[in-house]
C-alpha cells in the first residue's frame, strides 16, 4: 500500500478550523495521524479494572478521510496503525462520503458504524 502525506481538517463549532498532517493509504479512502496522549484515556484491562493511558505516549489515530469521522480507538505505532488499516479498508469502500456509508451499512449513525467496523478489523496480536 502506498501512503502520501495529507492535512486533515476539522471543523470547530466556533468556525475555526484544526489541522492535523498525517499519511493517507492512496486509493482508501483511509488515513491516520498522530498525536500526543494526554492521560485523560481510559480503558478496561479485562480484569474488571480500568487503566489509564500514560501521558505523553504518541497515538496514532485511524481517520475516514472524506469525514473526518475517527475510529475511536487508538493505537501506539506505526506498523500497528497501518495493519489495522490494511484489514479495516477491505471492509467495505471508504472512498463513498460518509452519508452513503452509513446508508449501506444500515448502522443509525457514522460513529456506530466506524466503531463495528473496526471491531470487525481489528486484530488483537497486531
Amino acid at each position: 500500500m502506498n501512503y502520501v502525506e495529507h492535512v486533515f481538517q476539522f471543523p470547530c463549532t466556533d468556525g475555526s478550523v484544526v489541522e492535523r498532517v498525517g499519511m493517507m493509504a492512496e486509493g482508501t479512502g483511509l488515513g491516520y495521524y498522530t498525536e500526543l496522549s494526554g492521560g485523560l484515556y481510559l480503558w478496561p484491562t479485562g480484569s474488571g479494572k480500568v487503566s489509564r493511558e500514560p501521558e505523553g505516549w504518541t497515538r496514532y489515530v485511524l481517520t475516514h478521510i472524506e469525514s473526518g469521522c475517527t475510529f475511536g480507538s487508538f493505537v501506539y505505532t506505526e506498523q500497528h496503525v497501518r495493519n489495522l488499516l490494511l484489514r479495516v479498508a477491505l471492509l467495505c469502500d471508504w472512498r463513498l462520503p460518509v452519508v452513503a456509508l452509513v446508508r449501506q451499512s444500515g448502522y443509525p449513525t457514522a460513529e456506530t458504524m466506524c466503531e463495528l467496523l473496526l471491531a470487525a478489523g481489528k486484530d488483537h496480536s497486531l
